[in-house]
């Protein structure tokens, strides 16, 4: 891995990435519809995907959400409200 990362949330900004952990290879990319993300045995990676999952962008909340990352909104990962909130700004 050419970065490593310290324990914390990442908001993943281009299209894809690799992120390994313990012993496995992690790929998340975005795609026209939502995210896949894919686990390989980071020693084997070209024997093929251990695991996979995806999500589709149709299957997230409503607008307003607070939980939910609107395009080019301030987001807080540690699961509070974000500053923009209403009730954050008194």
């Amino acid at each position: 891995m050419d970065t490593q990362l310290t324990a914390g949330d990442y908001v993943l900004v281009d299209d894809n990435m690799w992120v390994q952990v313990k012993g496995f290879a992690i790929y998340i990319h975005k795609t026209d519809e939502g995210v896949v993300v894919d686990i390989f045995d980071n020693n084997f990676v070209m024997a093929g995907i251990l695991g996979s999952t995806y999500a589709f962008d149709n299957e997230l909340a409503l607008k307003g959400n607070p939980w939910v990352h609107e395009e080019n909104d301030p987001i807080d990962l540690d699961g509070g409200l974000s500053a923009t909130n209403e009730q954050d700004q008194e």
